[in-house]
């Protein structure tokens, strides 16, 4: 689904990104992302409540697609702009070191989710309460989207180096036709 969406997105959407500044393409996109996975778990906490309210054996799968469909937004926007980003702002030197420490930052933000999850539920012997940790996620989300823009537009903390990067560059290259008329 990730590689579908990403030939959408590239082919309708990305297109009319050309003209734009690399940079502001890059923050906008990740902006989408998190936004997307705020979202997500908006929905995720719905699904659980609706679960608790309706049915606590079984949950139809109509009830999870949305939380599915944010959730792969969410991920080709940051997935992708962090990829172009590792590939844009590095010397092509150190390309290799950047998405290392993106794939680390992956992995420990597993291992602080399952911190999250025990301080949460220290004391709970149910999981009736997971709305609230998916609710609380969300609310992290939307905090670290408005740092995330008060950084950007204080600092200006993505920065491009401009020997890597064309105006008109994307990952799917469309021809272009020439009229002789």
């Amino acid at each position: 689904m990730k590689l579908v969406s990403i030939l959408i997105l590239e082919i309708f959407v990305y297109k009319y990104f050309d003209a734009w500044n690399k940079e502001l393409i890059l923050v906008i996109k990740l902006i989408i992302g998190m936004f997307f996975a705020m979202l997500a778990m908006l929905a995720a906490a719905t699904t659980e409540i609706i679960y608790w309210k309706i049915s606590r054996t079984s949950l139809d799968f109509k009830y999870q697609l949305f939380q599915i469909a944010f959730l792969a937004v969410s991920e080709v926007f940051v997935a992708v702009s962090s990829y172009e980003f590792a590939y844009y702002a590095s010397p092509r030197s150190a390309q290799s070191l950047f998405m290392a420490f993106y794939f680390i930052k992956v992995g420990c933000a597993q291992f602080i989710d399952l911190e999250i999850q025990k301080l949460l539920f220290k004391y709970k012997t149910n999981d009736t309460y997971y709305y609230i940790y998916f609710f609380s996620l969300a609310g992290f989300q939307l905090i670290f989207i408005l740092i995330f823009i008060l950084c950007y537009r204080k600092y200006h903390i993505i920065k491009l180096n401009p020997e890597q990067v064309r105006p008109t560059q994307t990952a799917i290259q469309t021809p272009t036709v020439v009229n002789d008329n």
